[in-house]
């Protein structure tokens, strides 16, 4: 079996080789030449985003939350210490 990532390379080239053969065919830069120069990035993100789930998984590991809680202190008003109070 064709490995997905070479599969996902080989669809790019062909359309990309498409994309050229047809702009030359038609003298010029066409709607349908565009098509495919944008389709051509399709494939490769399919081959490469696929299959990686397996891996990803064993490697999943709890976090644990080390930022405590912050003390702040209230007292003094914000007026004083030059802080605007908003106007809505």
């Amino acid at each position: 079996m064709v490995e997905r990532r070479a599969l996902g390379v080989i669809a790019s080239a062909l359309l990309v080789l498409l994309s050229i053969s047809r702009s030359y065919m038609e003298g010029g830069i066409t709607t349908e030449v565009w098509a495919y120069l944008l389709l051509t990035p399709i494939p490769v993100a399919m081959a490469l985003t696929g299959g990686g789930a397996e891996k990803i998984d064993d490697r999943i590991e709890e976090w644990v939350d080390e930022s405590g809680d912050v003390d702040v202190d209230t007292t003094d008003e914000p007026l004083e210490m030059g802080f605007d109070v908003p106007v809505l």
